[in-house]
């Protein structure tokens, strides 16, 4: 059995974060006064998060006592070294995947450890690629930010008119006047005070010397300004003069930096948005689909086909949110003094978004590579496990045909006697086993080439190179056979096969083949004791519902049964091959005292240690397989998650969480009665949904229902998110 019964399930990137950005597209629109902002202007640790797994408990087969049964182990992680093999490249440890730095939101932090082992294929620069798992990380960190990400910016009640209009001051600016009092000034420097939080989450979301060099400058400027403040507070002559005349140049130096910074942000954005609208969904080409079609089957080719159209679509939708951002900064005016300072919520609500904007498109650029090297990857192993059995093959053919050509040669030696045309007969065999030689040697340096390959076309040009120089070769040593045969009183295969060094030779190519199917079982073995059997599905039908239309219970440990026993199987036929070694030894010495070593032909054993070396090489494949299997689940399962959460905190936004809520959840959305049931038929549909998610038993169906759990999940999201313009508190 082929791969086509397996393909990569991976949802977009962007629509865990859609409306994340869109909840903060719509904080862009209102800019609000400084003296209201001052008073929520704070300052959170920026954390690497990440989503972690609990340990799988695994009923696995183990070989102790001749395969006695199931070792149970209280890890799910897999050993990455054991997938080192053929076209798996494993890079240690797991992966995290932070926000980008600067992001300022009123949530926890999120810690958690991403240790799920990932595939990694080599490609030819050997760079190393991440699983689907750091994807749907990123899905869940989008999840947890909903709704908080806004709060900060939506705490603040909006100026009258937005930014990047002509704005009608009510009152002068009296700190550029001659008017201005020592009580208004020290008001202008507890507010510059109070920006500063917000000043550093912005430099740190810019991220360039322009913008750390504004923050040392803001932040030395304050700092003096607080100085010669609190020089006049301690004054029992009055304010006059000299000092305040000081603070006006701190404060006039501070709203410099702020503008050299707030400059250096919408520079920023609006670079961000022109590398997102740059980009264009990745996609398989024809050729490349028709490949995947044929190695993994339709099923592959139909999730393909929607996770395509559900990328185009987010592209679009991400594209139209940045484009919405970056007009919001070209319309932001200049920030000239302290009236100005609420501009800074602004622009650093737009960059958000563009940065989240840019972190999705690189997560969905990133996904797609993966599992454009996954799906390469599992070609790889269908290119390699079926010739490195041919190699195998041809290999055996060739070595047995020289021996051949050797014993006929120093049989016609010690003749009386020499003909001519045998000899020379035996050199132009000797002359084409060479020719053969040379093509084997060839074809190995293909089969390595297949492993580096990090392209699917070539890939599969590299396959079919050394398709037709295996189909060369074969042709060649069927010529050469054919050849010594015809050769006048030539001995026959089972004559020379008695001879004492055919007799090594063979047991030699015995030996060699058992070794190679021991080892391929004992990988096979150590992958599903290590990846956990309660986590693996039937990997006979992971794409259709069985017929009978049973499903079989979740997690069952007796759920891959048909992968252990293809072990089990392959096992006994090593061991069996592996006694059966032993036998032309005690023929040997039966020989001696005058038996006869008919009765245990050696060429038996090696066509015994060939099969267990296939059934060997059937496990493997199939251990493989159900580890992919195993990594398509948990990426469904992590989805299914990010869905999860984003009912979750939708429905915490409208108040509607039984329990204790969050504490981060300052806000909720008050909502109509009409509005509520609406709410509440959307919470009920999704509930149906993922019932039917968490039953499904096909991969395939499993796939979709967890699609549909996103649509029903973004829904909701959405439907709060419009109706979020006026939240209240608590």
């Amino acid at each position: 059995m082929r791969g086509s019964k397996y393909f990569f399930p991976s949802f977009s990137a962007f629509t865990g974060c859609l409306c994340t950005v869109g909840t903060l597209a719509t904080g862009a629109e209102a800019p609000v006064s400084a003296t209201s902002l001052s008073p929520g202007i704070e300052t959170e640790s920026n954390s690497q998060a990440s989503f972690g797994d609990d340990a799988w408990p695994a009923a696995v087969p183990t070989w102790k006592d001749g395969w006695t049964g199931y070792v149970f182990s209280g890890s799910g992680q897999l050993d990455v070294s054991l997938l080192q093999h053929g076209p798996f490249r494993l890079a240690p440890g797991g992966t995290r995947l932070a926000l980008p730095k600067g992001y300022i939101l009123e949530t926890e932090a999120v810690q958690a450890d991403l240790s799920r082992p990932y595939i990694s294929p080599k490609n030819g620069r050997g760079r190393r690629r991440r699983l689907f798992a750091s994807v749907s990380t990123a899905f869940l960190i989008f999840a947890v930010c909903l709704g908080l990400m806004t709060v900060r910016y939506k705490k603040l009640p909006p100026d009258p008119q937005p930014a990047g209009f002509p704005q009608t001051r009510p009152k002068q600016r009296q700190q550029d006047g001659e008017g201005v009092t020592a009580e208004q000034l020290l008001q202008s420097v507890d507010e510059l005070k109070k920006l500063q939080p917000l000043a550093a989450n912005l430099a740190e979301m810019v991220g360039t010397d322009e913008s750390r060099s504004a923050l040392q400058e803001l932040c030395s400027s304050v700092k003096r300004s607080q100085d010669i403040a609190q020089t006049i507070a301690e004054s029992s002559g009055g304010s006059s003069g000299s000092p305040l005349t000081a603070v006006k140049t701190a404060i006039e130096d501070s709203v410099s930096a702020f503008s050299r910074l707030y400059e250096a942000a919408r520079e920023r954005g609006l670079s961000l948005a022109q590398e997102v609208q740059k980009e264009r969904p990745p996609v398989f080409s024809e050729e490349e689909m028709q490949l995947l079609d044929d190695g993994l089957g339709k099923g592959f080719r139909e999730f393909m086909n929607f996770r395509e159209q559900n990328t185009k679509y987010s592209f679009s939708v991400i594209r139209e949110r940045v484009e919405k951002a970056a007009v919001e900064l070209k319309r932001l005016r200049s920030l000239e003094a302290t009236d100005d300072l609420h501009l800074l919520v602004a622009v650093a609500t737009n960059l958000e978004v563009l940065k989240i904007s840019h972190v999705a498109i690189q997560v969905e650029s990133e996904s797609s590579d993966d599992i454009r090297a996954s799906a390469t990857a599992v070609l790889h192993m269908q290119y390699l496990r079926e010739h490195a059995s041919r190699h195998r093959e041809l290999e055996g053919q060739l070595e047995e045909l020289r021996l051949l050509c050797i014993l006929e040669r120093q049989r016609r030696q010690i003749l009386p006697q020499q003909d001519i045309s045998v000899l020379k007969a035996l050199d132009w065999l000797e002359v084409q086993l060479n020719r053969g030689e040379q093509q084997l040697q060839k074809h190995k340096e293909m089969l390595k080439r297949i492993e580096e390959a990090d392209d699917i076309l070539f890939a599969s040009s590299l396959e079919q190179q050394a398709g037709t120089i295996a189909d060369c070769l074969k042709t060649l040593l069927k010529a050469v056979a054919n050849r010594r045969r015809s050769i006048p009183g030539v001995a026959s295969e089972e004559e020379a096969a008695q001879s004492a060094v055919m007799q090594r030779y063979l047991k030699l190519m015995t030996l060699k083949t058992s070794q190679e199917a021991a080892a391929d079982v004992a990988r096979a073995g150590k992958i599903i004791q290590e990846m956990g059997m309660q986590q693996v599905g039937d990997s006979s039908s992971p794409f259709e519902q069985e017929e009978d239309g049973q499903k079989q219970p979740k997690l069952s440990p007796s759920r891959g049964v048909n992968v252990t026993k293809l072990i089990a199987d392959a096992f006994r036929q090593v061991e069996d091959a592996n006694a059966a070694m032993r036998k032309p030894v005690n023929a040997e010495e039966e020989t001696q005292e005058g038996h006869s070593s008919s009765d245990v032909p050696m060429e038996e054993m090696l066509r015994a240690s060939r099969k267990a070396a296939n059934a060997a090489g059937n496990s493997l494949r199939e251990a493989e397989l159900m580890w992919l299997h195993v990594q398509l689940t948990n990426s469904l399962e992590l989805d299914m998650q990010l869905s999860a959460t984003l009912v979750e905190k939708a429905i915490a936004a409208v108040g509607m969480a039984t329990g204790e809520e969050p504490k981060q959840q300052h806000w909720h959305v008050e909502m109509r009665p009409d509005d509520i049931k609406e709410f509440k038929d959307l919470l009920a549909q999704f509930k149906n949904v993922e019932e039917d998610a968490q039953s499904a038993n096909a991969l395939n169906e499993r796939a979709s229902a967890a699609a549909m759990m996103k649509q029903v999940a973004l829904k909701l999201t959405m439907f709060v998110e419009e109706r979020q313009n006026q939240p209240r508190r608590r």
